[in-house]
């Protein structure tokens, strides 16, 4: 995993030197960034066909696609402008759908942990984009609700905790720059509560290990 962060930081850092010497365009930056997860991802899959390397590897490289995938989206729309905002969160979504779809099939809870912090973070551009509020807590309760799945199948309790905490901080940032909708707060915290308990109890209720750690974390959510 310490080589594909090394591989991609390296990556991302020679395409910085280059474009600072006037080398690279932006749109062609942003292609590079493409080129680059697709690459990543059909390697990754390639590899765990022929079972060429180990598992841990294999999960970094289709770790790596999503994560150099989200990364370009979203520099190809705030910083360059090369991409419109709708077409930007046409391909996050896609990168997010097949984050939690490799985190389901290869049950990375360090993979499920960083899709959560991402997918939760979206709502803040698409808050910039002036997108209808009822929207964007619908699809903070989506994404929430989708990655249970993930978490219940394979008990991933530190997601758990992530993903509540990024929809819970989602919706009091919603609510706090737009102060006529404290009840949309009210009524989304209220479902993300209760998808949390459900969980909780599905994952963490019958932890033998760290059981303490657990229930505190649970009366400090509640």
């Amino acid at each position: 995993k310490m080589f594909m962060v090394i591989l991609v930081l390296g990556v991302l850092w020679g395409l910085k030197i280059a474009s600072d010497y006037g080398f690279l365009s932006d749109v062609f930056k942003i292609i590079g960034g493409y080129v680059l997860a697709i690459g990543l991802g059909v390697s990754a899959y390639v590899f765990d066909k022929k079972n060429k390397l180990s598992e841990p590897v294999v999960v970094s490289l289709f770790g790596g696609a999503y994560i150099v995938g989200i990364l370009t989206t979203a520099a190809g729309s705030i910083l360059y402008d090369v991409l419109s905002l709708n077409i930007a969160l046409v391909f996050a979504l896609l990168f997010i759908s097949y984050g939690i779809a490799i985190s389901y099939v290869k049950h990375s809870e360090a993979l499920t942990v960083f899709v959560a912090f991402t997918s939760l973070l979206l709502p803040y551009l698409l808050e910039y984009m002036d997108f209808d509020s009822y929207i964007i807590a619908g699809y903070v309760l989506i994404i929430t609700i989708a990655l249970q799945v993930v978490i219940w199948k394979y008990k991933q309790s530190i997601a758990l905790y992530v993903s509540t905490f990024f929809a819970m901080l989602a919706f009091v940032t919603l609510s706090s720059t737009n102060n006529h909708l404290e009840y949309l707060l009210s009524y989304g915290m209220i479902i993300v509560l209760v998808v949390f308990f459900v969980s909780w109890d599905k994952v963490c209720s019958t932890a033998e290990k760290h059981r303490r750690f657990h229930t505190g974390l649970l009366f400090g959510f509640s």
